[in-house]
């Protein structure tokens, strides 16, 4: 099983235990949508992986910002959206930043991977949840042109 979806049901325990509702109630989000990965159609098989628990937090994450963004525009209080998002946060790998991405794919194009899908391909292979695929695609087309 997963480290981080180890860490992640422990956290989930404890929050209950010490009765954090807003915890306990994002990791179990988390936890049930984890779950819900093995049971969808599709699904090859086998034990999770950190990559898929960080794809459904990153997926979370997303979802919250989406919310508190709409919140905001609506003047409403956003302070239980933050700080599900700084809880989910906890939990994702830390993210190469812009430069690593750009040295990356330098490196990558001076190997012979000059192509937008091998680009991709060799991100997705060697570096998944540790990018933001929009910023990657960026960086690719600039030094593609």
């Amino acid at each position: 099983m997963s480290d981080l979806l180890n860490t992640i049901k422990s956290a989930s325990l404890t929050a209950r235990k010490e009765k954090d509702t807003v915890k306990a109630g994002v990791l179990g989000m988390v936890l049930t949508d984890v779950l819900n990965i093995t049971k969808a159609p599709g699904w090859k098989g086998g034990e999770v992986s950190d990559v898929d628990v960080s794809n459904v937090i990153k997926s979370w994450v997303k979802k919250t910002r989406d919310s508190i963004e709409m919140t905001e525009k609506g003047h409403g209080d956003t302070s239980k959206l933050t700080t599900e998002l700084n809880i989910l946060e906890v939990y994702l790998p830390t993210q190469l930043s812009v430069e690593d991405i750009e040295l990356k794919v330098k490196e990558a194009v001076v190997s012979g991977k000059n192509t937008m899908k091998d680009l991709m391909g060799y991100f997705k292979e060697n570096f998944a949840g540790l990018y933001d695929g929009k910023v990657l695609s960026d960086i690719v087309k600039k030094h593609l042109i």
